[in-house]
């Protein structure tokens, strides 16, 4: 018994003393190989303070800024289509004739009834003329005569039927003719009167509401004729020309469709986390527009103009309009488009390239050059990053301007590693 437990400590003791040996060796290995490992070549670079912005990217195709249908005011023939699709045309500019025939009748038609009324008026405002008055007056002294023949043969006529000299109807003839005499010198003795005392206020009246009512129709007739010529209400370009010459088109019938090319417009959509940003700050925000068409162009400006108030529910996006400035009129609908909407801009941030900056277990960190008496060292800098684009990104807080940042080389650096320096670009 006594000599099992003094094996098993001789056993003990021996196995340590073999640990110790094996412990002493893997140290003064790592020793050996800390002292070999050859220093880490990395680029630096230099942080600055410049101009950063947080983009929201997206895209969408073009649309005009307004769409015109032209249609005529009239029903007609038409008698010549003076553009061709694709054609730009200018405000104002003549781009249909509607035959014109009758608008133009009815044109003259209509001023000669306003004439005939206007004169009238003129006459019961001026009177009447000394020759219209003397023809009145000749016409009721005749008048007067008439009716002294006509008693005399009636007296003459009466003494003769009483005597059975004449017949019943020959008495009934005298009758009727002093019965007309007397009517004749009636009528001719109230127009005497009424030329010589003038027209009165309520003819006056009448006679000007006669007039106004023929100038409107002269007016309204000139407007139908004006109505033959359909000319363009707005700069912009032709896109189609739904009608052909000859055709007869009503007031409801589109002939042209006009595009607007002064002002484009694209639809977009973006994600819903972006609506609290963008909702209320429409003006405020910077968009900036790249159509496929134009890719060596500069960006076009853009301002949005609406803001879908509801968001999709399916696809978690909602709709915003935004209207482009296009003053070269080089935008067509249609065209595809690259948008950019500006969330943020800091005009002085402290920027570093992406590389620069480094993911440790959740951490941001940079490492910049530090000098030592063994040569150059990586320095572990934890950093609080901000706003970020393809290339560079903002650092809030950790390191300064001017500052040597490691931003080749950095993805396997641990702190305190010794570096070195690679020179050039």
């Amino acid at each position: 018994m006594k000599k099992r437990r003094r094996l098993i400590v001789v056993l003990i003791v021996c196995a340590g003393l073999v640990l110790g040996v094996v412990l002493r060796w893997i140290g003064s290995s790592d020793q050996a190989g800390s002292e070999a490992q050859p220093a880490v070549t990395v680029r630096v670079g230099t942080a600055r303070v410049g101009s950063i912005e947080r983009v929201l990217s997206t895209s969408g195709t073009l649309s005009a800024g307004a769409t015109i249908y032209l249609t005529s005011k009239i029903s007609g023939r038409i008698d010549s289509i003076l553009v061709r699709e694709g054609q730009e045309v200018t405000e104002g500019e003549l781009l249909i004739r509607i035959e014109e025939d009758t608008p133009r009748l009815q044109l003259e038609q209509a001023y000669a009834v306003w004439q005939a009324a206007r004169a009238r008026y003129d006459q019961a405002l001026q009177g009447v003329r000394s020759e219209e008055l003397e023809n009145a007056r000749a016409l009721y002294e005749k008048a007067k005569r008439d009716l002294v023949t006509s008693e005399d043969r009636f007296t003459r006529s009466q003494q003769l039927f009483e005597s059975g000299a004449i017949a019943k109807a020959q008495f009934e003839q005298a009758e009727t003719e002093l019965r007309g005499a007397r009517t004749e010198l009636g009528n001719a003795g109230r127009s005497l009167k009424m030329l010589e005392e003038g027209a009165g206020p309520e003819e006056k009246r009448m006679a000007l509401a006669q007039a106004e009512a023929a100038r409107a129709n002269y007016e309204l007739a000139r407007l139908q004729l004006d109505f033959t010529r359909i000319q363009a209400p707005a700069s912009g370009v032709i896109a189609r020309i739904l009608q052909d010459e000859g055709n007869v088109v009503g007031t409801t019938t589109p002939i042209l469709v006009l595009f607007r090319d002064e002002s484009m417009k694209v639809e977009i959509r973006a994600a819903e986390k972006y609506y609290g940003e963008i909702s209320g700050a429409e003006q405020a925000l910077q968009t900036r527009v790249y159509p496929l068409a134009y890719p060596d162009s500069p960006a076009f400006a853009g301002r949005i103009l609406t803001v879908a108030p509801t968001v999709d529910p399916d696809s978690r996006t909602f709709n915003l309009t935004v209207d482009i400035e296009d003053p070269q009129g080089r935008l067509r609908p249609g065209m595809y488009a690259e948008v950019e909407l500006v969330l943020q801009h800091e005009l002085e941030a402290l920027l570093l390239p992406r590389s620069a900056v480094v993911d440790r277990e959740g951490r941001s960190i940079v490492f910049v050059v530090e000098r030592t008496e063994e040569g150059a060292v990586a320095a572990e800098r934890p950093v609080v990053s901000g706003l970020s684009n393809a290339r560079e990104v903002q650092i809030l807080s950790g390191i300064e301007a001017q500052q040597r940042v490691i931003v080749e080389g950095n993805t396997f650096l641990e702190n305190g590693q010794r570096i070195e320096v690679s020179e050039g670009q």
